[in-house]
């Protein structure tokens, strides 16, 4: 499950370069906008039953009627959205994306549509740990959309964003015939199982509350993308899309985690989870660290993958990365949460992160532009990585965390610092980085040849 995880971001990072050597860079940044959108819309629709399903999955005893009940009410949901979409699509599409066109505002109605379906798809696949079919339905929008582009690049046609939008919601299309084709296959009864209200009203109950969290969460993860369009160009959310973009390898570990960490953790009984996430929690963000150590020495590949007009990219990347790295830290270390189901906790310290990145937003967007748009974001999920491992630790168990905030804290201080001595200090600001690198591994050999000493003493 998790290498088709990777896999699949694997390929969703070729997206927005290949879009960055075929389209304007008004086109990149409105696809970045679209993201922001649809997602929006997923939260909106969703009303947390995504994760109850999850929740409940290994307690349903009919889990093709779990689906049917987790399903319905956010695709009609998802209707009503797109409806009062279609009342104006042209005025819809100019707020949106600064274009004025009719069938941009239709196709943004029907990737809110099919987005909400496709996120259900996902989690049913991830519950059901069917790896190739995860690799499919993540992998097939993906190649579609960039074989589409190419193509239309290749034959000397403008791929505007017209096209963009309806290629990929023409690529959600497919991967949902094909997760339908298999559900139908596996599940033959399922169009005939009825709702009911036995399996709807506790995940109401569960999920309803995630909602307000996870409005949260996509304000603190959507400001920069927001007020960049607000305060600044839509050419500086090219920008950003393409920082995101390429730090998306980053992002392994936290879709990893997302594939395959909400299936192990609610099959451990209270006892199983107290032995064994200290361990994951030390495991992850270690490795967290590393990945972007690792990465960022790679960064400076990027100046020879895009055009001129995107200098600079390969400095904001390393603070690009850092934000999905710490979330993924906070997916282990705010586990307590989730087994006490004290989701209202979540909402909260989601706020909280929003509330952040929004009074920060301001200021350094209109001052700095892209690079302000990342330092926003970082503080939002700095502030999101703290306040759900200390509510955590308070409602559940409190497990050794200073070496983890530690780790999180020389990820901050070697992300901002790229990001502004990068552009003045040129190939010499690997050199820092690799003294960090050098720094960090005698520090691990320190520590483990001191566990070695305790472990014969003892």
């Amino acid at each position: 499950m998790g290498m088709a995880a990777a896999a699949s971001a694997a390929v969703g990072a070729l997206t927005t370069p290949v879009l960055a050597w075929t389209v304007t860079a008004e086109d990149v940044g409105r696809f970045n906008l679209l993201m922001v959108y649809v997602g929006l819309g997923v939260v909106i629709s969703c009303l947390g039953l995504d994760q109850a399903y999850v929740r409940f999955y290994h307690n349903a005893r009919v889990r093709g009627r779990l689906l049917v009940a987790a399903m319905l009410l956010p695709t009609a949901v998802s209707g009503v959205l797109a409806g009062a979409i279609l009342v104006a699509p042209g005025w819809f599409a100019e707020q949106a994306f600064d274009l004025r066109a009719a069938s941009v505002g239709v196709g943004l109605a029907a990737a809110t549509v099919l987005n909400v379906i496709y996120r259900f798809a996902a989690v049913q696949i991830r519950m059901a740990e069917s790896p190739g079919a995860l690799l499919v339905n993540q992998v097939v929008p993906k190649v579609i959309l960039i074989c589409a582009v190419l193509l239309a690049s290749a034959v000397g046609a403008v791929a505007e964003f017209e096209f963009i939008i309806w290629v990929y919601a023409a690529g959600l299309a497919a991967a949902l015939v094909v997760w339908s084709t298999r559900l139908f296959s596996r599940f033959p009864v399922l169009h005939a199982e009825p709702m009911g209200e036995v399996e709807l009203r506790p995940m109401l109950r569960y999920g309803v509350p995630l909602t307000a969290s996870a409005l949260a969460f996509w304000l603190a993860a959507s400001t920069g993308v927001v007020g960049l369009r607000a305060l600044a160009s839509i050419q500086e959310v090219a920008l950003y899309a393409l920082a995101l973009s390429f730090a998306l390898p980053a992002s392994l570990l936290q879709v990893v985690l997302a594939s395959v960490w909400a299936p192990i953790v609610f099959r451990w009984n209270d006892d199983e989870a107290r032995e064994q996430l200290p361990k994951a929690q030390r495991l992850v963000s270690a490795s967290a660290l590393w990945i972007f150590l690792i990465l960022g020495c790679c960064s400076w590949v990027v100046h020879w993958l895009l055009p001129s007009q995107y200098a600079g990219v390969e400095y904001m990347i390393p603070a690009a990365m850092a934000p999905s790295i710490w979330y993924a830290v906070s997916e282990v270390t705010a586990v307590g949460i989730h087994i006490r189901k004290r989701t209202s906790l979540l909402a909260f310290a989601s706020a909280a992160a929003a509330a952040v990145g929004v009074t920060a937003i301001v200021p350094l967007a209109a001052a700095l532009g892209a690079r302000g748009a990342l330092l926003s974001t970082m503080a939002a999920y700095g502030t999101l990585l703290v306040v759900r491992t200390e509510m955590s630790a308070r409602v559940w168990k409190s497990m050794p965390r200073r070496r983890m905030y530690q780790q999180a804290a020389l990820i901050g201080v070697l992300a901002t610092s790229f990001l502004f001595a990068g552009p003045f200090l040129g190939a010499r600001v690997y050199l820092m980085w690799g003294t960090a690198v050098v720094i960090l591994v005698l520090i691990e050999l320190r520590e483990k040849n001191r566990r070695s000493r305790v472990v014969r003493v003892a």
